[in-house]
C-alpha cells in the first residue's frame, strides 16, 4: 500500500501520504472500557519535530474518538489545518453536499467523501456520526467509526462514493455485522483492520476476547480480518 498508516489506540489513525490526515485522533477515553491518548503520541503531534497535519476528521463527538482542549490545542499549532467532524465548526475547507447526507471536500490533495451513518446501539442512534471515504495516492480507504447502516451506502449513494476501497476500518460490532460484510463485498475491499480497541490493561468489558472471536468468525470469502497493533505503522 502506497499509504503509510499509524495507529495509536481506540480509533486514532494518522494517514500519511501526499497529505497528512488524522481521524479520531486525539481523545481521552479512559474509565469507560477504552484508552486515553498515549502521551508519546501527544508529543509527536504537538511537540514539533518536523510534525505536520493537513487535517483532523471525527467521526463523532463521544470522549474516546475527540477531545475539545486537544483540538483547540491543535488548531494553533496548525492554523491551516482543515477541521471536519458532526458538531464542529469546520475550519479551512469548503465541502459541498454532493446529496442528501454526503459531502464532499479536499484536504491538500486528499478527496474526502463524510457519509451521515447511524451510531450504533439504541442509546446512541441520536448521536451526530459521520464515516469517511479517504482517497490519496491511488488508494482508497474507508473508516467506519461507530457506524451501523454501512451496508446501505452502496445503494443510497451508488456512483458518487469511490467504486473501490483498499482498506477498511471496522470496529468490533461491526466485525459481526451482515450488513458490515456486505459492504466489504460492495466495494470489492482488499484488507480489513479490526480497530477500536484499548490497551490491553484498559480493557474492562473483554474487547480482546471479543476480538479474537471475531477474527475467527469472519466470513470465508472475504479478505482475512487483521486486528490493528496499537501504537505502530502499518
Amino acid at each position: 500500500m502506497g499509504l503509510r498508516i499509524f495507529h495509536s489506540v481506540n480509533s486514532g489513525l494518522y494517514i500519511k501520504g501526499s497529505s497528512s490526515v488524522l481521524v479520531d485522533g486525539i481523545f481521552g477515553g479512559r474509565g469507560n472500557g477504552f484508552s486515553q491518548m498515549p502521551e508519546a503520541f501527544r508529543r509527536a503531534v504537538f511537540g514539533g519535530n518536523g510534525s505536520h497535519i493537513d487535517g483532523m476528521l471525527f467521526t463523532h463527538s463521544h470522549e474516546d474518538h475527540f477531545c475539545q482542549e486537544q483540538l483547540k490545542k491543535a488548531e494553533q499549532l496548525f492554523p491551516h489545518m482543515t477541521v471536519y467532524g458532526p458538531e464542529l465548526t469546520v475550519k479551512n475547507v469548503e465541502p459541498f453536499l454532493t446529496a442528501p447526507g454526503l459531502t464532499e471536500f479536499d484536504i491538500d490533495g486528499c478527496r474526502v467523501w463524510a457519509a451521515d451513518t447511524i451510531h450504533d446501539g439504541d442509546r446512541y442512534r441520536d448521536v451526530p456520526h459521520c464515516s469517511y471515504f479517504l482517497e490519496m495516492d491511488g488508494q482508497t480507504v474507508f473508516i467506519a467509526g461507530d457506524g451501523s447502516d454501512l451496508g446501505e451506502l452502496k445503494n443510497r449513494y451508488g456512483r458518487l462514493l469511490p467504486k473501490h476501497v483498499d482498506v477498511v476500518f471496522v470496529n468490533l460490532y461491526q466485525a459481526f455485522a451482515q450488513n458490515v460484510h456486505q459492504f466489504i463485498r460492495d466495494f470489492t475491499a482488499s484488507r480489513i483492520y479490526l480497530y477500536h480497541l484499548p490497551f490491553r490493561q484498559d480493557d474492562c468489558y473483554q474487547f480482546w476476547m471479543q476480538a479474537g472471536q471475531a477474527v475467527r468468525s469472519f466470513p470465508s470469502d472475504l479478505p482475512p480480518l487483521k486486528i490493528l497493533t496499537h501504537m505502530n505503522w502499518h
